[in-house]
């Protein structure tokens, strides 16, 4: 695997999804559980997919700094299945109401999940901040594009295997997707 993410820009128009939100202590795990059991009663072409997640109002939103996979925080977080061909002609699907999907440009970078904590396991959230350093890095090469602040989040794209569905753990992969505008 590259050692460096590769920065691209993708643009997301009219693409549907069903969610699955939580609000509690250690959000993501839930949402992503809550999704992975209603993929496996409900779908058969589970890793051929698109998964994005999002904290709406961050991963710390009362200023809290970063723990390694211990989320003290009660928050909101948002896991969305990304819907393809006729099923986003839908308006519910397998039970759930499909919703829009994130819009916009983005750019986007593969996770080089290369970060570890002071006990040397894999820490994914700095795993994060260091890709996002790459945004910043790109963003000064270029006078076309800016940041989308005015959205304030990010997303995190999961890349599942099937493995991940039956024994669940780490997903094999992630993307972050940043939200900027053409100048």
């Amino acid at each position: 695997m590259n050692k460096t993410p590769i920065v691209k820009i993708e643009e997301h128009h009219k693409e549907k999804v069903i969610a699955f939100r939580v609000d509690c202590e250690n959000p993501e795990s839930a949402a992503w559980g809550l999704m992975s059991e209603w993929c496996i009663e409900n779908m058969s072409d589970r890793t051929g997919r698109r998964y994005v997640g999002f904290a709406p109002i961050g991963h710390h939103p009362n200023g809290a700094p970063h723990q390694n996979a211990s989320e003290l925080e009660t928050h909101p977080y948002v896991a969305m299945m990304f819907l393809i061909g006729d099923e986003c002609e839908k308006e519910v699907f397998h039970g759930l109401q499909v919703e829009e999907a994130p819009e916009g440009l983005f750019l986007v970078n593969d996770v080089v999940l290369n970060q570890y904590d002071e006990n040397g396991d894999l820490d994914i959230a700095l795993s994060m901040m260091k890709a996002s350093e790459s945004f910043g890095e790109f963003m000064n090469k270029t006078d076309q594009y800016e940041f989308d602040c005015g959205k304030g989040i990010f997303f995190e794209e999961h890349i599942f295997s099937e493995r991940w569905f039956e024994q669940g753990g780490v997903p094999d992969g992630f993307r972050m997707w940043v939200p900027i505008l053409k100048k």
